[in-house]
């Protein structure tokens, strides 16, 4: 989204009875905010909005000065406005349910279409759970994933700082707007992972102050940017259980790391367990949940990477850029499955991910 078309979308947000689904859809079906706005009633009525939204959606005055500021101000601080009809709006996120319309991005967009891993637990962890965490992180990033989480107190920092340890990147989902970092002490954390290459992002507009209710719908988009959600230590209710549902409702796999009976801290994970969810002692248990099961390959050889592992993808990826929205229609592959697989051909060399597509590693001509 550019930045002049900003203080529309937030315009729109205003309107009563218009949610995010519809106007997600809405800007799918007519390309931007502004179009929204300059649309006739019976157009938006069309694309399944209700008639009074679709009214109040048309009468709607130019932004407000502190919708423009607001534009301003993101602009100034290098805020990267990531929308649903964007190719770099990342695939994964986009097939869950209630995707959000539009992310603001503090930090690296290209992060958002790694392969990622989300790490959720207790804000109220044990030494133990702490240490988990922690290297749990570590050990996923040296395997190529990103760890995503939500920049809490207790297993959430754990994850984002045993990622940064590792010289890795790490996406820190928010529940407050772009300009305000919650919980204020993690300033420094938050710096630490734009820094190192990682986002913080947001649905929220500036100026949303850190309400109870916007944490549990942070969590689903935790979830849907990731391959799995790995929940540490986690009481009963909590959550990191919340996050965990969402993830089984968009299909991604739900592991857990079991803990001891007699810990509060455990109950959640154990419970996780006990409904099906994957038991986790070590980072292969991250993997072959996953399916990330590809050895990386150490020959340097061109042609052994491209061909080394043989699997049935390679045949929907070119030489440049496949996007991967085209890579599952053409495998009949679900995406969630479909970004384990590429994850997989990617530690192995022999493919690249980039912004919305997959590439095969080598030259053409090698192979004419």
């Amino acid at each position: 989204m550019r930045y002049e078309d900003y203080p529309w979308y937030a315009s729109l947000l205003g309107i009563p009875g218009l949610g995010i689904s519809s106007l997600r859809r809405a800007m799918m079906s007519l390309g931007s905010a502004r179009a929204i706005a300059d649309a006739d009633p019976e157009s938006l009525v069309a694309i399944g909005m209700r008639a009074p939204v679709a009214d109040a959606c048309c009468a709607l005055n130019a932004p407000t000065d502190t919708r423009r500021w607001h534009a301003d101000w993101l602009a100034s601080n290098n805020i990267a406005l990531v929308s649903c009809i964007d190719a770099a709006f990342p695939p994964l996120l986009a097939s869950a349910p209630a995707a959000p319309a539009l992310l603001f991005v503090d930090g690296n967009p290209a992060v958002l279409m790694s392969p990622q891993l989300a790490m959720v637990g207790s804000r109220r962890p044990t030494p133990a759970g702490s240490e988990a965490a922690a290297q749990l992180a570590s050990a996923a990033v040296d395997h190529g994933l990103t760890i995503t989480s939500g920049m809490a107190l207790g297993i959430d920092a754990q994850a984002h700082a045993g990622a940064l340890a590792a010289n890795g990147c790490t996406i820190a989902v928010t529940g407050t707007g772009p300009d305000i970092v919650y919980p204020r002490r993690h300033q420094r954390l938050a710096r630490q992972i734009v820094e190192q290459g990682g986002a913080v992002i947001s649905e929220f507009v500036p100026g949303t102050r850190p309400d109870p209710t916007n944490f549990p719908r942070r969590n689903r988009i935790i979830s849907g940017l990731s391959l799995g959600v790995l929940v540490v230590e986690a009481t009963l209710p909590s959550g990191s259980l919340i996050t965990a549902q969402y993830a089984a409702e968009q299909g991604r796999e739900v592991m857990a790391v079991p803990g001891s009976p007699q810990s509060l801290q455990s109950r959640g994970t154990n419970n996780l367990i006990r409904q099906g969810a994957s038991l986790v002692e070590s980072i292969d248990d991250v993997l072959t949940a996953l399916g990330m099961e590809y050895v990386p390959s150490t020959d340097n050889n061109e042609d052994t990477l491209e061909n080394s592992p043989s699997h049935p993808l390679m045949q929907w990826i070119g030489y440049e850029s496949t996007p991967l929205g085209l890579i599952s229609q053409r495998s009949g592959m679900a995406v969630a499955e479909m970004m384990a697989a590429l994850s997989a051909l990617e530690l192995s060399g022999a493919i690249e991910l980039g912004a919305g597509g997959a590439v095969r590693v080598g030259s053409k001509r090698a192979h004419d």
